[in-house]
């Protein structure tokens, strides 16, 4: 899954390394719920992510998929 390139430079001369985390096509549903649907992402070395959104929308199962404390039925990750 880590195929993207190793590590770049940006614009204001900070190196951004190499994939440390991925999450693709994460699903998550409880009953008919469909609670987080086809979440993909990735994180890098060197990087600061933040999941926003309104209350109600999925941040903290994201989380929760995300550090394994869920297993989402559809989707995986790796780290």
């Amino acid at each position: 899954m880590f195929d993207q390139a190793d590590s770049f430079v940006t614009a204001d001369g900070r190196t951004i390394g190499a994939v440390m985390m991925e999450m693709k096509n994460i699903t998550l549903r409880f009953g008919g719920v469909v609670a987080i649907k086809d979440i993909s992402f990735d994180v890098r070395e060197g990087e600061i992510r933040a999941i926003i959104g309104p209350n109600g929308a999925g941040k903290i199962l994201n989380a929760q998929c995300h550090f394994w404390f869920l297993s989402p039925p559809r989707g995986g990750g790796l780290v």
